[in-house]
């Protein structure tokens, strides 16, 4: 969950702008969730050999790198909103620390940001009932196409920041509990975006606009709710940067093998692609890492034989 969820971004771009198309669109995006997410799980129970060109891993590492430079960017911008200077040299220490403990590291992370994420952003919703009315906010798109369309852009892109993790961690589950996660998972996933496209539709100042609907719909219901938003988004940016650069020191582990040294030359990378700045990278980078993305959702699917080397 990184800052374009957990901000509304991502949920306004996607859903919320096509109007009630947001729930099919929503239901849709679960499905091929849990679909993805039980792939790579089962990939890494099975201990299965998915590997990948080595020209591919090269863009993949590239996207990778863009996509968690301009989280590590907006990191600058909540930065601003806590008034705490150098965030992001912060976030890029706490990071290294997360990491160097490896998969266990970012298991743990994850374990404890995800409930309060969800917790936080339902009690946003129920104390604020007086900020939301019945004037729908949305621009209502005359083709459902475009919607279902977007949704592919959506999940390919997002779920390579991911990916690897979710392969590792397959590696200690057994296969009732793959189903039950993903099923998990994609329910509170679909749940979320729904909860979030209602918030924007519905807010009585219109948000669809903002850079961070959430955070302005937030602030708008006090400065206390405010803050307590700036934060709960800063939780949801660092485990999907905790995921990406776990996903990074993987793909550079075949040629740095240290992971001290993986890790920092990781960070270094990243953080100089952050310098580019978030607008830059969304509206000039942002189009090549879809097509990476969409390219190894499909590579994932066609890999099939998860299910032969378990019988075989």
């Amino acid at each position: 969950v990184g800052a374009g969820f957990a901000s509304g971004k991502e949920i306004a771009t996607y859903f919320s702008r096509y109007g009630f198309l947001a729930i099919p669109s929503a239901v849709a995006t679960g499905i091929v969730l849990y679909v993805l997410i039980k792939q790579c799980l089962f990939i890494g129970k099975n201990k299965a050999n998915f590997t990948l060109s080595k020209p591919f891993k090269v863009l993949l590492y590239l996207a990778l790198c863009f996509l968690c430079g301009s989280a590590f960017s907006a990191n600058a911008v909540l930065g601003k909103y806590l008034g705490i200077p150098h965030f992001v040299l912060i976030n890029l220490a706490i990071a290294f620390v997360v990491l160097l403990a490896g998969i266990k590291g970012v298991k743990k992370l994850n374990f404890v940001i995800s409930p309060v994420l969800i917790i936080s952003i339902i009690l946003l919703v129920l104390l604020s009932k007086n900020k939301l009315g019945s004037s729908v906010c949305f621009q209502v798109l005359n083709t459902p196409i475009k919607s279902f369309v977007g949704i592919i852009g959506y999940v390919s892109f997002n779920f390579i920041l991911v990916a690897m993790f979710l392969i590792d961690a397959g590696k200690d589950c057994t296969e009732k509990e793959i189903k039950l996660a993903s099923a998990i998972s994609c329910t509170i996933i679909t749940a979320l975006i729904l909860i979030i496209a209602f918030v924007v539709m519905y807010s009585k100042t219109n948000i669809m606009a903002s850079d961070m609907p959430l955070l302005t719909f937030a602030f708008n219901v006090s400065r206390v709710a405010g803050v307590a938003m700036v934060v709960v988004i800063w939780l949801g940016l660092f485990t999907t940067l905790a995921s990406c650069l776990y996903s990074m020191s993987r793909l550079l582990g075949d040629v740095v093998k240290n992971r001290t040294i993986n890790l920092i030359i990781n960070l270094i990378i990243v953080y100089l692609v952050s310098r580019l700045g978030f607008d830059f990278i969304v509206k000039e980078v942002y189009f090549f890492t879809g097509i990476v993305g969409i390219s190894f959702v499909i590579n994932l699917l066609k890999f099939s034989n998860v299910k032969d080397e378990k019988s075989g």
